[in-house]
This record gives structure tokens, C-alpha cells and sequence, in this order.
């Protein structure tokens, strides 16, 4: 019943969202999860298909929701788990986003730590107050 009651699904009747890794003010990666099993979760280890997608493949209110997510619970780097039916809905903002996956070395662990290297690990820029958490 919590499964269905996410109402995640495409107009196939498959299960379907996106998880939106976002450092500061920029998507880094971007993977489509489908899952054909309905009462199963949208996840790979419950045998979810994952399928790397550019960042600009998402609308761009999308984009802007993973980093207003990513923010509102302080996080400068976040995996936001988020679903385009509805208008957009965000199920999860994960402080640990995996970064094992394919591609996820370069579009992921490759600027996290560059910008820890190079003093920008909370990267959200003082000029966008509307992405900063609420206090």
C-alpha cells in the first residue's frame, strides 16, 4: 500500500523517478529509475532500471527543485529522490548519495572533492537567498 500510495507512476503503469545529485547550486548526475514490479520500490536493489540521463534532459523547475531540496536541509551535496508526475514531488534528499554507479566517479566524487580542495565545499552562492535552508 506505501508503494502505491507514492503514485510514481508513467503512463505505462511502471513505477518511475529520478535521482538528482546536486552540489551547491549545480546537478552533477542525474539517473532515471523505472521499475516495472508496481508494489516493489523504485530502486536498483529491488531491480529498478537505472539509466544515466545529462542534466539538461530534466525541465529545468526539476532541476531547481533538487537544489531547493538539497539546501533546505542544509546540505551543500545532496542525492534527491523526485518524481516528475504531479508537477514534481521530492520522496528523499539522501546525505550520502552513492557514488559507485556508473559514471558516478566523474560527474560525482570528482567535483565533491575538488571543491573541498579548493574551499568551495558549501558552494551555494550568498546571491540566491530563494536556495538557502529556512531558519
Amino acid at each position: 500500500m506505501l508503494t502505491r500510495d507514492a503514485q510514481n507512476f508513467d503512463e505505462h503503469g511502471r513505477r518511475h523517478q529520478y535521482r538528482v545529485n546536486v552540489l551547491g547550486e549545480r546537478v552533477l548526475r542525474v539517473c532515471e529509475h523505472v521499475q516495472h514490479n508496481p508494489d516493489a520500490p523504485c530502486n536498483e536493489a529491488q531491480g529498478a532500471v537505472a539509466t544515466v540521463l545529462a542534466p539538461d534532459a530534466l525541465p529545468q523547475h526539476l532541476l531547481e527543485l533538487a537544489i531547493r531540496a538539497t539546501a533546505s536541509v542544509g546540505l551543500p551535496l545532496g542525492g534527491v529522490d523526485l518524481v516528475p508526475e504531479r508537477g514534481g514531488v521530492v520522496f528523499e534528499v539522501n546525505v550520502h548519495p552513492v557514488l559507485d554507479v556508473p559514471q558516478g566517479f566523474e560527474t560525482v566524487t570528482v567535483p565533491f572533492v575538488l571543491a573541498h580542495l579548493t574551499g568551495t565545499a558549501n558552494p551555494i552562492s550568498p546571491r540566491h537567498e530563494s536556495l538557502r535552508p529556512h531558519r
